[in-house]
């Protein structure tokens, strides 16, 4: 691979993009949280949907653009202007290409972690494990077989660009993705979801009111991008950046000498 990459190259991962293709097996869980919760975590411009309701995945996928990687992703429906979507608080990926694609091309908020799907005939049995933690687990133990379909969804993302210094490098954006889904299978049933708080990652302070429906499913995705739009006042969406793209980072060990009384009068 050489360090300048030529333009028919360039042109050809550009052409792996417009769309972006990926082959998904995995396993669902719909919940219900509560209003106040949803209304404390969507960004300025952002509305609660109708009901507030959510949903987890866990998914094994291979791509057409950055190789094999496992999936977890917890998401609540909202709406932004005129579209209604899915907006991320989390998003587990394994993988450097498919995190820094998600990250850097459609402003994901993924971070690196392991996913595991476990099938036995119908049964599945799923989950994240992020710092040691298994934050997200779903089990389906009986469920019903359905037609194929093809289903059409948005997804939300806040992009931002950060400066070296911890702020915003230029106005932050949300980029409205739309995935169309073609299943080759469905099977469908009430399954169980667990969400639990890692040291940095707090699903488990998500209210869980009620489970809906619970799919494991094997198809396709496709991803394109229907629109991005500049927002105002960017640094009001850095809480919502930080919270969700970042890490807690006073919570990462500190070498002795930068530690309270030690740092101080340390010469730059």
């Amino acid at each position: 691979m050489p360090f300048v990459m030529p333009d028919e190259q360039v042109r050809q991962i550009r052409g792996l993009l417009e769309p972006a293709r990926f082959t998904v097996t995995g396993v669902s869980t719909e919940f219900q949280t509560t209003e106040a919760f949803v209304q404390s975590v969507l960004p300025p411009g952002f509305e609660p949907d109708d009901e507030p309701n959510g949903l987890v995945r866990i998914s094994q996928m291979q791509s057409a653009l950055c190789g094999d990687f496992s999936a977890c992703s917890t998401v609540l429906n909202a709406k932004f202007q005129q579209w209604r979507g899915q907006y991320c608080l989390s998003m587990l990926i394994s993988g450097d290409m498919p995190i820094s694609i998600g990250r850097d091309f459609w402003g994901e908020v993924k971070k690196r972690a392991t996913s595991y799907l476990h099938i036995d005939g119908s049964r599945v049995y799923a989950y994240g494990v992020r710092d040691g933690v298994r934050v997200a687990e779903i089990e389906l133990d009986d469920s019903e077989g359905q037609s194929a379909l093809t289903a059409q969804s948005n997804a939300l993302e806040l992009k931002a660009w950060m400066s070296s210094t911890g702020g915003l490098e230029a106005p932050p954006r949300v980029l409205v993705h739309e995935f169309t889904s073609k299943l080759d299978w469905l099977r469908v049933g009430q399954g169980q979801l667990r969400l639990t708080s890692g040291r940095l990652d707090p699903l488990g302070e998500i209210p869980v009111v009620s489970l809906g429906t619970t799919r494991f499913y094997s198809g396709e995705t496709v991803y394109r991008t229907l629109a991005s739009v500049e927002l105002d006042d960017g640094d009001r969406y850095l809480p919502y950046v930080y919270g969700r793209a970042f890490d807690d980072l006073t919570r990462y060990p500190v070498a002795a000498r930068f530690r309270g009384p030690l740092a101080e009068g340390t010469a730059a």
